[in-house]
Parts: structure tokens; C-alpha cells; sequence
């Protein structure tokens, strides 16, 4: 009997956090599947169906995820499904971002549309380097999609602007530095730490991956 492939995803651990800071409903929301994904969804505050598209959204992407699509293919087919619904309700200011991460077989796919931010810690040949999607596209400036070499990630993290606003970029690498290292904070830990850092009045939701 042939042994089940391992993957480079198969012993990640997942940490997610998300605190609510807007009055009412959170307007953030995570699906995580450890063999699949991520979903990172940031409803409009104080808009109509803001949770709740945040949720369709995340819902929609993965299960595009779990079929076998791209990161780029749960995106698009996620924000299609959402302007849809906002076309049937009649709320044109209803709507929500999404960031979706793929775990694929040789690398991290990641897709967004938003100013959701992924930040990934990999390990150079000087040491270990932070970089992040805002260097890509930055916020509101349409949709983009990067893929990563996994052998090089050593622990990333994707973070609502309400969390990664409030995090200066050294702070983050160190963070993400000392849960990548074997005796540092869990993912969960670490997740906390971002979203719950800031000050800010907006809704703030962190998912850490240690690998």
C-alpha cells in the first residue's frame, strides 16, 4: 500500500484571532482548513450585511478551494458571488474584501482584493527576510496575486487593516521571528498579540501560520 504524500503545509499551525471593535456585529471573518486554505474576509463596517457578506465570501472561496481552484479562482469567483447578492438585497454600499491564501503543492498562493495584508518571514542566506503584499499592490489600489516559494516561508501572517495599521513593520518581523522560533509563542499567541496591539476603533482579525 503506497504511503500518503506529505505535503510542506501538513504539521502548520494555524492561530487566529479577531476582536470586534466597531458597535454590533464584527465585520471580519476566517474560514482556515489545514490541508486547503485560508479566507480572510473584512466586511464594510457599519453597512448593511457586512458580516454577513464577509461570511458568504469566505464560505464561497473555500469551497472553490477545496474543488481545486487557485487562490485567483477562489477570489474571483467568491467576489462575483458576493456582487450578485448585493445586486438581489438592493444594498449597493454592502459589500466586503477578501484575501485568500492556497496551499499548494511547491507553494503559498495568495490572492486578494482589499487592504487585507499578508506578511511572510522566509529564510535568506543572510538571515531571515519580512515581506508583505503591501509592496505588491497597495490598499485599494484593485486586486493582485503572488506565489511563494514554500521552502523559503518560515511563518506568515494575514491581518485586516485594523491589525496590521496598528503594527509598525519591524514589529511585526520580530513577532513573527519569535514565534518561528522552536520554543516561541504559539500561532494562537501571536495572533492575539497582532489583533489585539492597536488602539483603533476598526474591527481587527490576524490569522498566524507557523511552519
Amino acid at each position: 500500500m503506497a504511503s500518503k504524500e506529505s505535503h510542506w503545509y501538513d504539521d502548520a499551525e494555524i492561530g487566529v484571532c479577531s476582536v470586534g471593535r466597531r458597535q454590533g456585529a464584527n465585520a471580519d471573518y476566517v474560514c482556515s482548513e489545514s490541508q486547503v486554505g485560508i479566507c480572510v474576509a473584512d466586511g464594510m463596517g457599519g453597512a448593511p450585511y457586512g458580516d454577513f457578506l464577509a461570511r458568504f465570501a469566505c464560505h464561497v472561496a473555500m469551497t472553490c478551494l477545496r474543488e481545486g481552484g487557485s487562490a485567483r479562482d477562489a477570489l474571483q469567483v467568491a467576489l462575483r458571488d458576493v456582487q450578485d447578492l448585493t445586486d438581489t438585497i438592493d444594498s449597493p454600499k454592502s459589500g466586503t474584501t477578501l484575501m485568500v491564501v492556497r496551499f499548494a503543492s511547491r507553494c503559498l498562493q495568495v490572492a486578494w482584493m482589499g487592504d487585507t495584508a499578508c506578511f511572510v518571514l522566509t529564510r535568506g542566506t543572510s538571515g531571515a527576510v519580512l515581506t508583505s503584499t503591501l509592496e505588491v499592490c497597495p490598499p485599494h489600489e484593485g486586486a493582485g496575486s503572488v506565489m511563494i516559494d514554500a521552502d523559503a516561508i518560515v511563518c506568515f501572517a494575514m491581518c485586516t487593516d485594523g491589525a496590521w495599521r496598528m503594527t509598525r513593520g519591524d514589529a511585526m518581523a520580530a513577532l513573527l521571528s519569535e514565534c518561528a522560533a522552536a520554543d516561541g509563542p504559539s500561532a494562537k499567541r501571536a495572533a492575539a498579540r497582532l489583533a489585539f496591539g492597536g488602539e483603533g476603533r476598526d474591527d481587527a482579525t490576524a490569522v498566524v501560520v507557523r511552519l
